[in-house]
């Protein structure tokens, strides 16, 4: 029993860290002010990739920025503070992606109601929106966090194709 009890009470403690998007050493780069991503110690080997403001953030140029050093992607939520400048707000990591799998960051739609705060974890699909999605993300601009969502009603516009 006293075994099971330390068990438990092991991973409980584990737990926590466990479900955090954020490594520490990325957690420490926010509020970082930057013009190339590489000048960041930890994101020394990315490269911006993809980004775009949020559609209902306009006024205060808050948008996602993909970052990438080949095989690792990471979502940042940067302010745009300058012609040159960002300042980072939150950092979502999604690892390694498989070769048949895509991030989307803007597009995304939540029962047919387009959304600007979600990003997407998708595998690729014919026609105009993207429905097969693995994982979602909504960030919060009162607290600047990601939150997982539920991937159900979510689909994206595929850039690739025309939407309606």
């Amino acid at each position: 029993m006293k075994k099971k009890l330390l068990h438990i009470l092991l991973l409980g403690n584990f737990f926590p860290v466990l479900s955090q998007p954020i490594p520490k050493d990325q957690s420490a780069v926010i509020g970082k002010v930057y013009k190339q991503i590489n000048e960041i110690g930890v994101f020394k080997n990315y490269k911006v990739t993809a980004g775009n403001l949020i559609e209902n953030s306009v006024n205060n140029r808050t948008g996602f920025t993909e970052i990438s050093d080949g095989s690792n992607v990471i979502i940042l939520l940067t302010k745009f503070i300058a012609p040159s400048s960002s300042k980072i707000l939150a950092v979502l990591d999604i690892g390694k992606t498989e070769s048949n799998t895509q991030v989307i960051i803007m597009g995304c739609r939540v029962d047919k109601k387009k959304d600007g705060h979600i990003v997407a974890l998708a595998k690729p699909t014919t026609g105009p929106y993207i429905k097969n999605i693995i994982k979602a993300w909504k960030v919060d601009l009162n607290t600047n966090r990601f939150i997982s969502i539920s991937v159900k009603g979510i689909d994206c516009i595929d850039v690739g194709e025309d939407a309606d």
